[in-house]
C-alpha cells in the first residue's frame, strides 16, 4: 500500500506548474493520472516532454524511478531525470538533487555540490531549501557554521508559512543561539508552529516550555495537553510523556528521506523556466 510520502511528493510536483507557454499537454494528463496514482501511465504521457526538455515532467519522472512507482527503483536515472530538471531551475528538483548529493544517493556523495543545490532551490523562494540549509549551518555540517545565517534562513522560511521552520526559529531564541535569548519569541513561535501548522515537533515544545516554566509559570495541565496533540500524531518523546503509544502512520524511513520529505512539505515556490 502507499504510504503518505507518495502523496504528498505528488501534490508537490502538481503546484509547481511549468511557465506559461511551455508545451505541457503529456504533463497536464500526467498529472490527472497521479490523481488515480495511474503511476506507470503517468510516466508514459510525460516521457516524451521530459526529453523535449520540459522540467515538470522531468522531476515527475526522476520521482517516480526515486520511490519506484510505474517501474522499479533507479536512483541513478532518477538522479539523472532530477539534474535535467534542477539546472532548469525546478525547486523541487534543486532539493533533491541536494539530498541525493549529499547521502550519495544515484550520485557519488559530495557535500559541498549539495550545499549548492540547495542555495539554489532557497534562492528561488522554496522555504524547505531555506530550512534545510539553515540547519546545516546551524550545525556546521558541509559549510561553515554560522548561527545567525541559519536564523535568517529559518525566519524567511517561516515568513512564506513553513511551520518546520517557524519550530526552528523557537528553538534558537530558546537556546540564544544566533540570537538573545527570548523565551517569550520562543514560546510565540512554538505556538504558531503547533497551532497554525500543527507540527508535532512545535507542539511537543509548547508541552517542554509549560512544564518547565519557561517564560511563564509552570502549567502542567497545558504541558498534559501539548504532549496528548503531538502523542497523537505518533511523536516518541511525547509519547513517553503521556505514557502511551500511539502507532504513527507512514513508513519507517532513513532519517535523510524524512528530512526530505518534511522539506517538501513547505509552500509552494516560483514556476519552473
Amino acid at each position: 500500500m502507499l504510504g503518505r510520502t507518495t502523496l504528498l511528493f505528488a501534490a508537490a510536483v502538481l503546484i509547481n506548474a511549468a511557465s506559461p507557454g511551455a508545451a505541457r499537454a503529456g504533463y497536464d494528463q500526467a498529472r490527472a493520472l497521479l490523481e488515480g496514482r495511474a503511476f506507470g501511465q503517468a510516466r508514459n504521457a510525460c516521457l516524451a516532454e521530459a526529453r523535449a526538455g520540459e522540467p515538470n515532467c522531468q522531476a515527475l519522472l526522476g520521482h517516480l524511478l526515486d520511490q519506484g512507482l510505474g517501474t522499479g527503483k533507479d536512483p541513478k536515472r532518477a538522479a539523472e531525470w532530477f539534474a535535467k530538471a534542477a539546472r532548469q531551475g525546478h525547486p523541487r528538483a534543486q532539493l533533491h538533487m541536494g539530498f541525493f548529493s549529499e547521502n550519495g544517493i544515484g550520485l557519488v556523495e559530495n557535500g559541498k555540490q549539495a550545499i549548492e543545490w540547495y542555495r539554489k532551490a532557497a534562492g528561488l523562494g522554496h522555504a524547505g531549501a531555506m530550512w534545510v540549509l539553515g540547519k546545516r549551518h546551524n550545525r556546521g555540517r558541509w559549510v561553515e557554521r554560522d548561527l545567525g545565517r541559519a536564523v535568517d534562513l529559518f525566519r524567511r522560511a517561516a515568513d512564506l508559512g513553513f511551520a518546520n521552520a517557524r519550530n526552528m526559529l523557537g528553538m534558537m531564541y530558546e537556546r540564544g543561539r544566533g540570537v538573545a535569548e527570548d523565551y517569550g519569541l520562543a514560546l510565540s513561535h512554538f505556538r504558531r508552529a503547533a497551532e497554525r501548522g500543527g507540527l508535532a515537533d512545535a507542539q511537543f515544545n509548547l508541552g517542554r516550555m509549560y512544564e518547565g516554566g519557561k517564560g511563564m509559570e509552570v502549567n502542567e495541565a497545558l504541558a498534559a495537553e501539548w504532549y496528548r496533540k503531538a502523542a497523537a500524531q505518533g511523536h516518541g518523546a511525547a509519547q513517553h510523556e503521556v505514557g502511551a503509544h500511539i502507532t504513527a502512520s507512514g513508513e519507517n524511513l532513513p532519517d535523510w528521506r524524512a528530512e526530505l520529505n518534511q522539506a517538501l512539505k513547505a509552500p509552494g515556490t516560483k514556476p519552473a523556466n
